[in-house]
């Protein structure tokens, strides 16, 4: 038998192990690990990701060809790529993220209620302004996705942006 808060190992690999008592409740052996400044504690698949060049997706094989004219007329071939990113998602996940943007976020949220307004803005100018174009794309599902990469988003090492289920919201 252990006494209580006696430690086993504690090595040269910063491991050790604690058996804790609460009271009330049975003992726990309970592993602590020292971490230093920047190692990885948690690795999570993205929502969605984005890669970095937007034109991956417009020149893609595939691709619909008007994709490049409209990033050209929208002035913003970022926000058009994760929309793209977003139609290649499976119908479930791309549920899931529209998820994210949940009923009375931006009543609750002044910076999601910025960023909806500024994405909102910018839809409706570009129907407004390219009527031929505005059908191509489902316009409330671009906003969306424009939406919660702008307010969940992250900007990973290498330029790509991604949403994640769970980091996404530690951050904020």
């Amino acid at each position: 038998t252990m006494a209580e808060g006696a430690v086993i190992g504690g090595g040269d690999g910063g491991v050790r192990a604690e058996l804790l008592t609460k009271a009330g409740c049975s003992p726990s052996l309970v592993v602590v690990r020292k971490l230093r400044w920047g190692t990885p504690i948690l690795a999570e698949r993205p929502m969605l990701l984005v890669e970095a060049d937007p034109s991956f997706y417009f020149n893609a094989p595939g691709a619909d060809p008007r994709l490049t004219e409209i990033a050209v007329a929208m002035g913003d071939a970022c926000r058009l790529a994760a929309y793209v990113a977003f139609k290649q998602l499976h119908a479930r996940k791309q549920k899931e993220l529209l998820g994210m943007w949940r009923e009375g976020l931006e009543e609750s949220d002044e910076l999601a209620r910025a960023v909806h307004a500024v994405n909102r803005q910018g839809v409706d100018e570009f129907i407004k302004d390219e009527p031929e174009l505005s059908k191509l794309i489902y316009w409330s599902h671009f906003l969306l996705v424009a939406s919660i990469l702008g307010r969940f988003g992250i900007v990973n090492a290498d330029g790509s942006k991604a949403v994640y289920a769970m980091c996404s919201h530690i951050r904020h």
